[in-house]
């Protein structure tokens, strides 16, 4: 499965610290399987803090399962 991430700088790697707390869901890296709606959110970014919209894929393997307690 495809998922993208929109932002105002290109993602070399998930680094947690730098995702600011307090989101609709807590601190984490948001992605969606909507490129369109990652791309609203990186021209939303950009005109809060600045710089060029970027848009991230990432493919995801949907046979590995990750369970947290």
């Amino acid at each position: 499965m495809k998922v993208f991430h929109g932002s105002n700088i290109e993602i070399h790697s998930i680094d947690f610290s730098k995702c600011r707390p307090f989101k609709d869901f807590g601190q984490g890296f948001y992605l969606t399987s909507i490129k369109s709606q990652a791309e609203k959110m990186a021209n939303r970014v950009v005109r809060i803090y600045g710089g060029a919209p970027c848009i991230t894929a990432y493919e995801l393997n949907e046979n590995r399962r990750t369970y947290c307690k």
